[in-house]
């Protein structure tokens, strides 16, 4: 007999933000980020936009300090996201930064953050495709179960046609073999 068991994972879609005033400014909207609960062993925030090397979107972390619904500049802990040309990330707790270059082009980024049971992070897997972009051990900076509030944020010209979604995995996919 054969028993597939799928992966319990809350999945949140994050917010578009709204159309630009000027081809070249800034949009953002803010929404609420997927909670890591009890059994959560996996992050993954996904991205996917249309890449030029004069465009950007960004997904940024933090804590809503001064509880006005908005992730302030002060109140962003962690960015990852493309950025003109590349992938990024950026630790402004730690304050550690890194990028990779990819090409334009339709581009996709998933970034897998494992999680110790202590809920502190293990290890980190981001892939572009079938590229490894980031990977390795992940500093205690990369996630904060404090964090309530998520950014998107979208600079640039052209036609970017982006989406965002996060989820927390309870556990790995598994088939058993009865």
């Amino acid at each position: 007999m054969l028993l597939p068991l799928v992966a319990n994972a809350a999945k949140v879609t994050l917010p578009t933000p709204p159309p630009s005033q000027f081809a070249d400014s800034e949009a953002a909207t803010n929404g609420v980020v997927c909670a890591v609960g009890p059994g959560h062993n996996r992050f993954r925030l996904s991205i996917e936009l249309d890449a030029a090397t004069n465009n950007c979107v960004l997904v940024e972390f933090g804590v809503d300090a001064n509880d006005n619904g908005t992730l302030e500049r002060e109140e962003v802990e962690f960015v990852v996201g493309w950025d003109c040309g590349e992938w990024v990330y950026r630790d402004s707790v730690a304050g550690v930064s890194e990028s990779a270059a990819s090409p334009p082009g339709r581009r996709s980024l998933d970034w897998v953050l494992s999680f110790n049971p202590d809920k502190s992070p293990k290890s980190l897997l981001a892939t572009d495709g079938s590229t490894a972009v980031f990977q390795g051990p992940a500093p205690m900076t990369f996630f904060n179960l404090a964090w309530d509030t998520v950014r998107v944020v979208r600079r640039g010209a052209g036609t970017v046609d982006e989406s965002a979604c996060c989820r927390a995995f309870a556990a790995p996919s598994r088939i058993i073999l009865m």
